[in-house]
């Protein structure tokens, strides 16, 4: 059946049509890769050591922002959250490069985004403000650059997820401290970060 299709082929359009039926069966093979296949492997390869772990000589090493968010959590202080810190501010400006037509796709490169709320988690409890002085905004240890990241991260999630999951996640936060702290929420919402206005910074 076949034999006879391509017998009743003209000569003169075999070569034209060989062509064609090749760049079909490598288009189905190993299809073009999209913007955003492109740059998901680019923000892969940027954050391979921080978010996605290496491994050498047949030996697993883990990501590194699971010793540097340990290690935050374990000092609560300047010193132990630093690289925390300092390695948010590097993903943060490595997936800003992600279009917005790719957010849709975003769990491709997980564990981005897992990262980004286990961060928000971390800010809300480490910025708890014991003293009464609220309203000079003094979340614990956290000075201006430490907002700063903060905002930085409260928009990147928003921009990624949605304004509307952030607000979420905020809200699922912010329960936590109120039944851990046993205060009126009032009183808990202006002592914690999560109550920073970022729109003044």
């Amino acid at each position: 059946m076949i034999k006879r299709i391509f017998d009743s082929i003209p000569k003169n359009l075999m070569g034209p049509l060989a062509v064609i039926l090749g760049i079909v069966y490598f288009y189905i093979q190993d299809p073009p890769k999209t913007a955003c296949d492109a740059q998901f492997t680019i923000f892969r390869k940027e954050m391979l050591k921080h978010l996605y772990g290496t491994g050498k000589n047949g030996i697993p090493v883990p990501a590194q922002f699971i010793k540097q968010v340990e290690n935050c959590r374990d000092s609560n202080s300047i010193g132990g959250c630093f690289d925390w810190s300092e390695g948010l501010k590097k993903t943060i400006f490595a997936s800003r490069k992600i279009p917005e037509e790719c957010t849709s796709r975003i769990q491709e490169v997980e564990p981005l985004m897992s990262y980004y709320a286990g961060s928000l988690r971390v800010y809300a409890q480490i910025s708890w403000n014991n003293t009464e002085i609220v309203r000079a905004k003094l979340f614990h240890w956290l000075d201006a650059e430490d907002l700063i990241v903060f905002c930085r991260l409260k928009t990147e999630y928003s921009r990624l997820k949605g304004v509307h999951t952030y607000k979420a996640l905020e809200t699922s936060l912010f329960n936590e401290l109120v039944t851990l702290k046993k205060m009126p929420r009032e009183d808990v919402w202006h002592r914690t970060v999560l109550s920073h206005d970022c729109g003044a910074i």
